[in-house]
């Protein structure tokens, strides 16, 4: 999208995949029943508490998320967001709003039909954990006037950790390489101190 625009905006959607929907949509695939089976059976069963000081909480049970980590997170995502179209042709969805430049204004369009697809799919999208970053194109950050106006409720960002990985508005890693030798220089001195 970069070759053919200014910038591209991408936001950062935060919403919590509830297992209900997500065991109707996995019935509507063609998978063998014993996956299914072992599905339900991954999802069920488990509850939390809450442990501060000497004061635990009561046991919940949990029907939401997907434990952090796990191989089934992603995958079970893209399966609940699966039927999520865009309003605009030009724009990408997944677990990320991808918006170029040309269509940079339908953005809270974009996000409102977000926003109403998600209760119907028993979805929640939490806009005080989702983000937007927006990367500009080599050629254009000279001859760019002015980007766009924040989104109301979203917090603008210059970098975002993907996957594990940071990455900032100029498309490097450099921040993610700076973090990772600063991490290990703590840790060595760290290694150094208890010997």
């Amino acid at each position: 999208m970069l070759s053919s625009n200014a910038y591209v905006r991408v936001i950062s959607l935060d919403d919590t995949v509830r297992h209900a929907p997500l065991f109707d949509k996995l019935l509507m695939l063609n998978m063998p029943d014993k996956v299914y089976n072992w599905m339900r059976d991954y999802f069920q069963g488990h509850s939390h508490c809450t442990k501060f000081d000497s004061h635990v909480s009561a046991f919940l049970d949990i029907h939401a998320s997907v434990f952090q980590g796990s191989a089934l997170g992603p995958a079970s995502y893209v399966i609940t967001a699966a039927d999520l179209r865009t309003r605009h042709h030009e724009k990408k969805l997944l677990k990320y709003a991808v918006v170029p430049a040309v269509v940079s204004h339908t953005v809270e369009e974009e996000l409102n039909h977000i926003a109403e697809w998600s209760p119907a799919n028993n979805l929640r999208l939490n806009q005080s954990k989702s983000h937007e970053i927006i990367f500009i194109a080599p050629g254009a950050r000279r001859t760019l006037t002015r980007l766009p106006d924040p989104i109301q409720g979203i917090k603008k960002l210059d970098s975002i950790k993907v996957l594990g990985v940071i990455i900032n508005d100029q498309l490097t890693t450099s921040d993610h390489v700076t973090e990772l030798i600063a991490t290990l220089i703590v840790l060595e001195l760290y290694m150094q101190y208890e010997l």
